[in-house]
């Protein structure tokens, strides 16, 4: 009878355990960005503001007490009208801790697929030597980083419903073959996050 109730209460708690990460995982998030090139911190927000956004979503591995694993999925863009735009999409590994009074903090690294492309027209020397105007594909790379981030959770008619800001910094490679290979990045969102199947 005792392994029975063991049996039951395990069961039980890693049922709740499974519905809990249910309710926490695939939320809608949206943010607008600031983009700058520069090393962590360092000179890392710039005017005019240079804007992006992104969008994604987090799956939640675990949940116990205040502590959560998760993964992120995020697809973003940015650009700097006298350099370069870019595309990426990203995934982090993320540690969060929530306060009991719902303010939270994670930390993430993560890698990813980046593409940029000028903002300016592009030429290139013709048959003849002459310069012309050519077409501007861009530049697939990859990008490694990390990710700080605050917020906090507010519940709304039993949905649940974050504000969050956050600072990302990473490197895409390769940037210019043989000259620069890669680029610093570091970029500040703020932005919300939709829990639907809470």
């Amino acid at each position: 009878m005792i392994l029975s109730f063991f049996a039951y209460t395990s069961l039980s708690y890693s049922q709740n355990n499974k519905d809990s990460i249910a309710k926490h995982s695939f939320p809608i998030m949206i943010a607008f960005s600031a983009h700058s090139y520069s090393w962590p911190i360092l000179k890392s927000f710039v005017t005019p503001i240079q804007p992006g956004f992104k969008t994604g979503t987090e799956y939640m591995y675990s949940a116990k007490k205040n502590h959560k694993i998760l993964q992120t999925l995020t697809l973003g863009y940015f650009r700097n009208p006298e350099f370069l735009e870019a595309y990426y999409l990203n995934s982090y590994f993320t540690y969060r801790y929530t306060a009991p009074f719902h303010l939270f903090v994670d930390g993430a690294i993560g890698a990813g697929y980046f593409h940029r492309r000028h903002t300016r027209e592009v030429f290139k020397v013709n048959d003849k030597g002459e310069f012309e105007s050519k077409t501007d594909w861009g530049s697939p790379g990859a990008q490694v980083g990390l990710n700080l981030g605050a917020g906090y959770a507010f519940n709304l008619k039993n949905k649940q419903l974050d504000l969050f800001i956050n600072y990302e910094w990473f490197i895409n490679y390769p940037h210019v073959k043989g000259d620069i290979p890669f680029l610093s990045h570091s970029l500040y969102h703020i932005g919300i996050k939709y829990y639907p199947f809470k």
